[in-house]
């Protein structure tokens, strides 16, 4: 019910108190203000990791090699970590649950790509053939790399399709050569990436075979890994018509 009479004594109750009323509400406003925008950013910020990671596999981890803060049996901080085949199949053999691994070997200096007359310079990543589970790639001509291609050493490569652009133009790069270094490559697929512009130009090539060519004896730059169910439904849907085949991969 309205009571006229506390109406009254509130309103002049601020009319007294002019400045405490304007302070009061000044202090509710300017809280209220904060949390909004705290809010705001603390949501902003999540989305904004969760889109940068879009192309990877939700249940990944990732490791990488990097420097020892601690000396051990005589041996002084600072050493640099390194990876190597042993460790690959170390963490498939001792983790349990791990449904997807591969291993990254990044090739040391720069490495001229050409086809024909063209010529330019991508991100190259040899990888296992699961890799294409743990970034989300998707092959939209021919097959990803398998396990043949690891195990028999050969030189073939899976390319974006921003790079088929750029070194085939409007000419269909499926079963032509690229050459790294002046080392030929079969390319053996095309793929989409649903990450950034950037990771569709890239090549990948397989790890045994970049080990063998660029010196990197069995040394590995990283290793990443899937526990768990991967989203594939989500994740692969391929318009490749020649079968693809998993295998053990590690990523870090």
């Amino acid at each position: 019910m309205f009571d006229l009479d506390k109406w009254q004594e509130i309103l002049e109750t601020i009319r007294q108190n002019k400045l405490r009323t304007f302070l009061t509400g000044f202090s509710v406003a300017w809280g209220i203000l904060i949390l909004v925008v705290l809010l705001g950013s603390g949501t902003g910020l999540a989305n904004g990791i969760e889109y940068q990671f879009r192309d990877d596999a939700i249940n990944s981890i990732w490791v990488r090699s990097g420097q020892t803060s601690m000396p051990y049996k005589g041996l002084k901080p600072g050493r640099q970590i390194r990876f190597t085949n042993d460790d690959h199949e170390q963490v498939k053999l001792d983790i349990d649950g791990v449904e997807y691994m591969s291993s990254r070997f990044y090739p040391r200096g720069e490495l001229v790509v050409t086809a024909g007359a063209q010529q330019s310079t991508f991100d190259i990543r040899s990888v296992h053939p699961d890799h294409q589970h743990l970034e989300k790639t998707i092959v939209t001509r021919g097959r990803f790399l398998n396990d043949l291609d690891v195990s028999e050493y050969r030189k073939v490569a899976a390319i974006g399709v921003r790079v088929q652009e750029a070194l085939f133009g409007e000419g269909d790069a499926l079963g032509q050569y690229i050459n790294v270094n002046g080392i030929p490559f079969r390319v053996v697929g095309l793929f989409r990436d649903i990450g950034s512009e950037s990771e569709e130009e890239r090549i990948y090539l397989p790890i045994s075979t970049a080990q063998r060519i660029f010196n990197g004896a069995n040394r590995i730059s990283m290793f990443m890994l899937t526990t768990g169910t991967a989203p594939l439904e989500e994740t692969q849907p391929s318009l490749s018509t020649t079968p693809t085949s998993s295998s053990s991969a590690s990523s870090i």
